[in-house]
C-alpha cells in the first residue's frame, strides 16, 4: 500500500468517527431538549415566570 493510500484511509476513517462522535453528541442535545420542554409543560406559567433566568 502506498504512503497516499494509507493516508487517505486515515482520513476517512478519522472523519467518520468524528461525525460518530459528534451526531451521538448532537443526540444527547436533542434529548435533553426534549427533556426540558416535556418538564417546562407541567410547570405553570406563573412559576416559570418567578424563577430567575
Amino acid at each position: 500500500m502506498s504512503p497516499v493510500v494509507g493516508f487517505a484511509a486515515v482520513c476517512i476513517m478519522t472523519r467518520r468517527t468524528w461525525l460518530l462522535v459528534h451526531s451521538g453528541c448532537l443526540d444527547q442535545i436533542r434529548a435533553a431538549e426534549a427533556e426540558v420542554m416535556a418538564v417546562a409543560w407541567l410547570v405553570p406559567y406563573e412559576v416559570q415566570t418567578l424563577l430567575p433566568q
